[in-house]
């Protein structure tokens, strides 16, 4: 359980034109020489504060330089704007406002620019931790910083190049069996993309884009990928209350096996070594039912 909020965030946000102008042409060029000195003396302006701030460096955004800096102490990130002979203080933007007390640990390790859609303009990519490493993109967007949620539920992410790799460890069927399987994401411009290989040599993926343009009826098992029916629906039921249904949000229980029920299917199959296929046939599926329906008085 996460013990914090953050502000500003969208409830899905993909990084699409990452701080551009609407017409980059009306904005003023800025040539290397104004840049590089725009950069000293935001570093001289960091270093004469009166508190400790960690500096991100300056950068463009919407055809003007701006710097950030962040308060690690405080969970605050701050924008500054150049007038063209000096840095002045902009704006705040509040990634942790609720405090956890002694329940965890958390602070701001890092903050930088990178653009990360090759336009020009630079985002603020910043690294913080709250029991475990997190990481969190604002960007310009007409001329209002907004946070960009690429959380999705990662484990952790951090900047490679101009490129954010995320690591993701499913707790599935439990973390107390040893059961997490790691797998490393990378961010293709519009969507994380990831996949992980067990120790049977299976390779699959969790990427929760619709794989489905229409899902079948389908009344009889075998079950697989893109089917929709009762069975399906009854089969999510059993796998939820065992809480082995991973998903991201709405209602899991829905009858369609979309790519979060196969995904929850393949991490059981590899749990119990059954060949990782995700499809929903056999003894093992009966054995699953016969013992839900016994727990829940609905058997012999």
């Amino acid at each position: 359980m996460r013990f914090m909020k953050l502000t500003l965030l969208s409830a899905l946000v993909v990084l699409v034109s990452c701080g551009g102008s609407s017409n980059p042409n009306s904005a003023p060029s800025i040539s290397a020489e104004e840049l590089a000195a725009a950069r000293s003396n935001f570093e001289t302006t960091i270093e004469s504060l009166a508190e400790p701030a960690l500096s991100g460096g300056a950068g463009i955004s919407n055809g003007a330089i701006f710097g950030v800096s962040a308060n690690s102490d405080k969970g605050v990130i701050s924008i500054w704007n150049w007038d063209g002979s000096q840095f002045v203080f902009g704006t705040d933007l509040i990634l942790i406002d609720d405090w956890c007390g002694d329940e965890c640990t958390w602070g701001i390790d890092s903050v930088q620019l990178v653009d990360l859609t090759g336009e020009g303009d630079d985002d603020i990519y910043t690294g913080y931790h709250l029991n475990d490493p997190e990481g969190q993109v604002f960007s310009q967007v007409s001329g209002s910083w907004k946070s960009l949620n690429f959380d999705l539920g990662l484990h952790a992410s951090e900047i490679v190049g101009t490129s954010i790799t995320a690591y993701h460890e499913p707790c599935l069927p439990s973390c107390a069996d040893g059961g997490a399987i790691p797998i490393s994401y990378s961010w293709n411009g519009s969507e994380f993309t990831g996949s992980a290989v067990d120790d049977f040599g299976n390779q699959f993926s969790l990427n929760l884009s619709p794989k489905c343009s229409s899902f079948a009826v389908k009344e009889f098992e075998p079950y697989k990928l893109c089917d929709r029916g009762d069975g399906i629906r009854d089969f999510q039921q059993v796998l939820y209350e065992y809480g082995l249904l991973y998903y991201l949000a709405g209602n899991p229980v829905d009858g369609y096996f979309g790519p979060d029920t196969e995904y929850s299917i393949k991490v059981y199959q590899f749990q119990n070594h059954l060949p990782v296929d995700g499809l929903v046939e056999g003894q093992w599926y009966h054995e699953l039912i016969e013992t839900y329906n016994l727990i829940n008085g609905m058997g012999d």
